[in-house]
């Protein structure tokens, strides 16, 4: 409109009142300066006055500077109000895909026609094997579509919606507002463990992004003579007595130019071997799975009843000092206390609640947070020797990838150090074949 004003297609404007022309300082402004450039001689409004003098002009800036406030007001109160709102775990915007915004209650409930289906996208996404394209495929083979906002017509999820699906906190109870993390009180979708089993499987495909041609050892080893990566490539050879092609994969440093690497290349069945040989070190026997997995439930039954046990006493502290947070809130208002003394008896007893729920958390956590992790340890070692004979090239990468740290090659030996956990295992397996060794060198003699 006010490019055709200076355009001089029109000299005026008509409009219900001078917030509809403008409420920003830049649409004002420009309103005004066209009216002092004598652009725009006329300004009808059926609420409100203006004339093209001096006073005119003056309270015109006057209403857009209004319209500004107003605006500027209802802005920070709309954000004060969705703020508050989330901090009473009601999510304040529109549902994600698998929920519903329910009217009636003003709260977010499951979509029964998408919630499973969502849930079932989490869990296949879960296992590694599927791509954004592939979930969004079987969305779309389900019927969960999203809408587009410009046609508002029902699409399949673009690969940018399901990242943005895959990664929503709002599935196990949480959800991100305004750059902060806020607990819902919606229900949750999923578990906390199958959204962290999905992001791990984000993280390691953002990790393993840079493979040359698929190559399973690629980006992840370093030469220990120049520090550049290891990297791979595919080798034809053939063979013209039996008439047959073979194919190689040999791992090289990456460095190039005058003064080149002198590591010599290693062949990829050599370094499957050593990283079978290093998976079978740190191996446990099938046999003591169960034993140790019902070792580690008494242990588990035992931590569970030492945190119910002590979160019980220290609860009981807790109702106390709440008591006596009420009886002294009572004399104060009754004038029994003067405000300096229960203000100050009032931050010991909040000091000493703190204090108090601190000490509920780190019990808590040193009771339990140990045994999950040791119980995946368990089930990783146990299943070592089946991985290292009969695992793909993926699993062998992920489980060297758990027990060690730091890879390098020299000389085609393949080096690494050995995470806390698994350092144990390693030295014990060393012990116990040097005794071994040893004693078929005295039976010998």
């Amino acid at each position: 409109m006010l490019e055709r004003i200076r355009n001089k297609e029109a000299n005026g404007i008509i409009s219900w009142n001078p917030d509809r022309l403008a409420r920003n300082s830049l649409d004002g402004g420009q309103i005004i300066y066209l009216i002092d450039q004598g652009l725009i001689k006329y300004l009808k409004f059926p609420t409100f006055w203006f004339e093209d003098t001096p006073q005119g002009r003056f309270m015109l800036n006057l209403a857009f500077s209004q319209a500004k406030y107003y605006v500027d007001n209802l802005s920070v109160n709309v954000k004060r109000g969705m703020l508050s709102k989330a901090r009473r775990g009601e999510f304040p915007m529109k549902a994600p895909p698998g929920y519903v915004n329910n009217r009636l209650t003003k709260k977010i409930d499951l979509n029964p026609k998408t919630a499973k289906h969502i849930k079932k996208a989490f869990w296949l996404y879960s296992k590694g094997t599927y791509s954004y394209q592939q979930i969004s495929d079987y969305l779309k083979s389900k019927g969960v579509l999203s809408k587009r906002r410009k046609k508002r017509q029902p699409m399949p999820f673009a690969v940018n919606g399901i990242y943005g699906i895959l990664t929503n906190p709002f599935y196990y109870g949480d959800f991100r507002f305004n750059d902060e993390i806020f607990k819902g009180i919606h229900k949750p979708l999923i578990s906390k463990k199958l959204f962290d089993q999905v992001q791990g499987v984000n993280l390691t495909r953002s990790r393993n992004r840079k493979r040359i041609h698929g190559f399973t050892f690629t980006n992840l080893i370093k030469c220990s003579e120049c520090g550049y990566m290891i990297t791979a490539e595919k080798h034809r050879k053939y063979f013209k007595g039996t008439n047959r092609i073979a194919e190689y994969v040999h791992y090289r440093c990456t460095k190039k130019g005058k003064i080149k690497c002198s590591q010599p290349f290693l062949n990829q069945d050599d370094l499957v071997e050593q990283v079978n040989d290093y998976i079978k070190q740190v191996s446990i026997p099938r046999s003591w799975k169960t034993k140790m997995l019902e070792k580690l439930e008494e242990d588990k039954k035992e931590a569970y009843s030492n945190v119910e046990r002590l979160t019980r006493e220290l609860n009981n502290k807790l109702s106390a000092i709440q008591m006596k947070l009420d009886k002294l809130l009572d004399s104060y208002l009754e004038g029994i206390v003067t405000k300096a003394d229960y203000l100050k008896s009032k931050d010991q007893l909040f000091s000493q609640k703190q204090d108090i729920q601190a000490k509920i958390e780190q019990f808590q956590k040193n009771q339990i947070y140990w045994l999950e992790p040791l119980k995946n340890h368990i089930l990783l070692a146990s299943s070592g020797r089946k991985t290292a004979t009969s695992g793909s090239l993926d699993e062998k990468r992920e489980v060297l990838k758990s027990i060690g740290s730091n890879f390098s090659l020299n000389q085609r030996k393949l080096t690494f150090n050995w995470q806390k956990p698994w350092a144990r295992l390693s030295a014990r397996a060393t012990i116990r074949n040097y005794v071994i060794i040893r004693q078929v060198s005295l039976n010998r003699f």
